[in-house]
This record gives structure tokens, sequence and C-alpha cells, in this order.
């Protein structure tokens, strides 16, 4: 990606435009540690706004956005033979690329929700998250699969955000996402995986077992993950 960057830098769509640049590579870079930027972050490591900056009030951000993706939608209808795209789809501070040369480009893009306890008590919720945890570190170290960063994940979730909305904002290709209820002692796992952007679901599974074999669900749930996102991907590409 460094490369193409550098190539978009000195075109005549951006080498006018060091604010642009700016923005360019900072949405790159918090991209590809898999985390999200925000507006107010953007607002004040790119454009030097302080610690009060208000989006309501400063449209600085949003206007940026505009420029960013009309110049790069210029760039690419300037240079149709470039092998490599970013885009920043709307309503998203997410860089997205694609490249059908570059393999390390095609992972799919996998967030983990976590998983809902079903409950009164609050006996499922440490099962619950803990799943998630495990199947997200089950799945990390697979260079076929990118997982997305935990923290944006969550804390979407945490905001009441659906799985179609949060795979929009982190421009995810799949969404896992299940539960985990509990009866006289015997703990009901389901799973389910939704493509984007429909969110279809493409498998769904439920497990019955004791609490002490719940860690080992997540590498059932990641190995079933991993076999249907891989060679879909692979497919449409």
């Amino acid at each position: 990606m460094e490369q193409h960057i550098s190539r978009i830098e000195a075109s005549k769509e951006f080498r006018g435009s060091e604010q642009l640049r700016r923005l360019l590579r900072y949405l790159a870079r918090v991209s590809a540690r898999g985390e999200v930027a925000t507006q107010y972050g953007i607002a004040t490591d790119v454009f030097g706004r302080p610690s009060w900056f208000d989006s309501g009030a400063d449209p600085i951000v949003r206007v940026e956005m505009r420029r960013l993706r009309k110049h790069l939608a210029e760039y690419y209808r300037n240079h149709p033979d470039d092998p490599a795209r970013l885009q920043v789809p709307e309503r998203s501070y997410t860089v997205v690329v694609s490249d059908a040369r570059a393999e390390a480009f095609r992972a799919p893009r996998v967030a983990v929700l976590p998983f809902r306890p079903v409950d009164d008590d609050g006996t499922c919720a440490p099962y619950s998250e803990a799943l998630a945890d495990d199947l997200i570190y089950y799945l990390r170290p697979d260079p076929a699969v990118a997982v997305l960063a935990r923290t944006s994940v969550f804390s979407l979730a945490a905001r009441g955000m659906s799985a179609a909305e949060i795979a929009g904002l982190i421009a995810a290709d799949w969404v896992v996402e299940g539960s985990v209820s509990q009866a006289a002692g015997t703990f009901r796992i389901r799973a389910a995986l939704l493509r984007a952007p429909g969110m279809q679901q493409d498998w769904d599974e439920v497990w019955s077992c004791p609490a002490s074999s719940i860690p080992g669900i997540a590498g059932v749930i990641g190995a079933a993950v991993r076999c249907h996102v891989v060679p879909r991907h692979r497919a449409s590409e």
C-alpha cells in the first residue's frame, strides 16, 4: 500500500493539497491497524483542531472527506491501469484496499461481535465475552483472514449498532455473531456467519456443552468460519 499511496500523492490530483495527503495517510495508517478512525481523531490529529473540537460547529472533517473521495475518484479515472484501488466508503473513515495482484489485500475482513448472553442472572456474561475473545485469538494468526480490531468492533456494538451498521462503518466483509444461554448446568452456544453488505446468513450452528467445554467451541467456530469465508471470498474476486 505504501508505494501506491506515494503514487497517489505525486499525482496531479493530490500534489497540490497537503491537507488531503495528510488525511489519506492518516486513514490508511489507522485502517492498516484494523482500527476505526473517528471525526474527533481526524480533526485533532490531521487538521490540528483543539481538544474541545465540536463536529456540529466545525464541518472540517465532513468537507475534507468529500474532497478526498472526489479526488480519489478523479485519480482512478485518470489512471485506469493502476492495479490497486483505495476507497473510503460513504459514512465511513476506513480505507478499503483492493489489488488483484497483491495477495496481502485479498484477505476477507471479519468482524467478531461480542456474543450475547441470554439469561436473567448474569451467569452467561463471562462465558459469552470470553468466547468472542477466544474466537478472535484463534482467527488472528491466520493470514487468510483479516480479523478486525476487537476494541473497535466491541465499542460499536456497545453503542447498540446492528451488525449491518457495524460492517458498513468498518468495511467488514463478514460478521460473526452469536449467543450463550444455559439451563440446568448445560450451556447452549449459537454462532452465525453473516455476509456484508446485505447480512445474508451463510452459516448457523448450535452446540450444547458443559462450561468446561466452552473454550474448545471457539476453535470449532473459528475453523467453520474460515472454511466458509476463505473459498467464498476468493471465488468472488
